[in-house]
């Protein structure tokens, strides 16, 4: 408990300097010790407010097919809320403490409790399907970046 106390009291001058960079540089050197999850919690605490407006219709339209044949017409909105719920599964993965392993969020399915019984191939299984599902969610992110707009 005293070490806790000490740590903090200790800790007030490098958390001024922290939070001077951030207000100066828009980021601080805690951010850049693991600056991908620094990336990864701002663009999906926006992707979900984005998602939002998009779900209460407070957009005011929808990107374009990526199919050939539909020839420019937008998408319907269920479509891209599919689409933008597998981005957000993305960050909110690539953001999480316990990423690569996969945690209670992260899979949707199990806790990270019940993960660590887990026997090593059940392990390797879950961590290649949350991989894949994580791949796919930063793929649709790289395909559609132009069309994170109101």
């Amino acid at each position: 408990m005293i070490y806790r106390w000490w740590a903090i009291i200790t800790n007030v001058p490098y958390r001024i300097k922290w939070w001077w960079q951030k207000q100066t540089t828009g980021y601080s050197d805690v951010e850049l010790w693991n600056f991908d999850g620094a990336i990864a919690i701002y663009i999906y605490k926006g992707l979900q407010k984005f998602r939002d407006n998009v779900d209460r219709k407070e957009h005011h339209s929808l990107p374009m097919s990526r199919d050939p044949e539909k020839d420019m017409e937008a998408i319907e909105t269920n479509e891209w809320l599919e689409i933008l719920d597998k981005i957000i599964w993305s960050f909110k993965y690539a953001a999480d403490d316990h990423f690569p392993f996969c945690s209670e969020h992260a899979t949707d399915l199990i806790s990270y409790e019940e993960y660590d019984k887990l026997e090593r191939s059940e392990k390797n299984d879950l961590w290649k399907a949350c991989s894949e599902k994580y791949d796919e969610g930063i793929q649709l992110f790289a395909t559609w970046f132009g069309n994170f707009w109101d």
